[in-house]
């Protein structure tokens, strides 16, 4: 592999990522406002919490990286909050426009 070639392939790894993490904010949004109650496990904490707060948990470490100079990586944190605010805005125009569905579901995990 000429030094060209290898430069090329090193610029293609490191250039801007494009990826669906918005995409999977807003829909983790948007069951979280159908399923507010709904237990979620996060993979570094040994508790379960309410779908609510799990995500907003995320939402709040992602603010936090995207406003301070700390950063993980070649993350877009604000893609990821834009996400969440999209899935916020379109669960919220969907459930108001479906009449008969009620604003929140009930979810239970006990039989």
């Amino acid at each position: 592999m000429g030094e060209d070639r290898l430069l090329q392939f090193y610029r293609i790894l490191n250039g801007a990522v494009v990826g669906a993490s918005g995409a999977i904010y807003g829909l983790l949004v948007g069951f979280a406002m159908l399923f507010p109650k709904a237990k979620m496990s996060l993979f570094f904490l040994p508790v379960s919490l309410p779908a609510l707060y799990a995500i907003g948990v995320f939402i709040a470490i992602d603010l936090f990286f995207g406003l301070s100079s700390h950063t993980v990586g070649n993350i877009a944190h604000f893609a990821h909050v834009g996400g969440a605010l999209s899935g916020a805005l379109l669960t919220s125009i969907w459930l108001r426009k479906s009449h008969d569905a009620p604003r929140t579901l009930s979810y239970s995990t006990k039989k």
